[in-house]
């Protein structure tokens, strides 16, 4: 299970995005969706890892819950514009990319079966 705080309460919940369950708040901004994902086991960012131990995420919890932890801003606008640079590729790239890779490897099986079945 994966753990997350709730940036409004200091709860702990199971997704950086998900509704929180005592107080019902759900990151709905950009800065919010930031904030959520900063303060969760999930948090990386173009594959390295950046999350807090989950010991440290419940004393985060705390400070929040006593109105005390304050947010870097540099590190949120950083989160929100690498979810700006990603959200935006379009389907079809991807759809692009993923027959790339993967024409060859198919082709590849295709032949192995073929010359297996041939030789049988």
């Amino acid at each position: 299970m994966s753990l997350a705080i709730c940036i409004a309460c200091g709860n702990t919940k199971s997704a950086p995005v998900s509704r929180c369950a005592k107080c019902g708040f759900a990151p709905t901004t950009d800065a919010d969706k930031a904030k959520s994902l900063i303060l969760s086991l999930n948090y990386e960012i173009d594959g390295e890892y950046r999350g807090q131990p989950k010991e440290k995420l419940l004393e985060i919890g705390e400070m929040v819950k006593r109105e005390q932890y304050k947010f870097d801003q540099a590190e949120v606008d950083e989160v929100t514009r690498y979810a700006d640079a990603i959200l935006p590729v379009p389907a079809s790239s991807l759809t692009k990319e993923l027959f790339k890779w993967l024409v060859w490897p198919v082709a590849l099986l295709a032949l192995m079966i073929f010359i297996i079945f041939r030789t049988h």
